[in-house]
């Protein structure tokens, strides 16, 4: 694992999701995630085998996406606008397929610290209407289990930019993406299944002045994705 490279990553969708709006206080997103990273890089946490699994057993696993459009952050500066939510997956082992969907999202900016320290100043901008929806297969990497997906949709809301009001909306289309070997599944001592891969891919979004003037531009994404759940077999009838 790329512990570094995970804390790095993650840091944008540890942060964003920290400051929910007050419609949302009942989901802490940040605490999640945090608990998850603190978890998936302890000792005894490993890469789950391609052999060792069961053909007959699925896992509902929950967790955090956070991704950063790179090209609202100016040169040289650790700052800019990203989204971050839940995420909901289900790996099923017989049919050899991952599925799963958002939830919670929400438009952030963030300062200074974010990517670097892990620790920054951020300000939900906005909740996202709609959902993205994960959907991909389970697939052999060097005898270890990993999976190869996509998670796309579109997501839309209002946001407050420079202090003036936007409407907003994006087609987003992201890819699982790990130093090119995709997501990778890890299991710990007490069998706990764990699920993450880095993102990328772009996105086709809109911004709509008060006046109704669209301003499309493509932006490319970086994120991060990780959920844990639990490995159920299938009773045979």
């Amino acid at each position: 694992m790329k512990i570094l490279k995970v804390a790095v990553a993650l840091g944008l969708a540890t942060s964003l999701s920290g400051c929910l709006s007050e419609d949302n206080t009942d989901v802490d997103v940040v605490s999640m995630a945090r608990t998850l990273l603190t978890e998936v890089n302890d000792e005894g946490v490993a890469p789950l085998a391609f052999a060792d699994i069961d053909p007959s057993s699925t896992a509902t696993m929950t967790g955090v996406i956070g991704a950063r459009f790179l090209e609202s952050a100016p040169e040289g500066e650790d700052t800019g606008l990203g989204f971050g939510g839940q995420l909901s997956m289900v790996a099923d082992f017989g049919e050899e397929t991952v599925s799963g969907s958002t939830s919670n999202l929400g438009v952030y900016g963030y300062s200074s610290g974010c990517l670097t320290e892990g620790e920054c100043e951020t300000t939900r901008l906005s909740s996202l209407d709609g959902d993205l929806t994960l959907v991909g297969a389970i697939t052999s990497k060097d005898s270890v289990a990993g999976f190869d997906a996509t998670l796309n949709g579109l997501v839309s809301g209002d946001v407050t930019l420079f202090e003036d009001d936007y409407a907003f909306s994006a087609a987003v289309n992201l890819d699982t993406n790990d130093d090119e070997t995709g997501g990778l599944f890890l299991q710990d001592e007490d069998g706990r299944l764990f699920a993450q891969s880095g993102l990328t891919g772009g996105t086709v979004a809109v911004i709509e002045d008060e006046n109704g003037n669209a301003f499309p531009f493509m932006q490319d994404l970086e994120g991060y994705m990780i959920v844990e759940g639990d490995v159920v077999a299938s009773v045979p009838e």
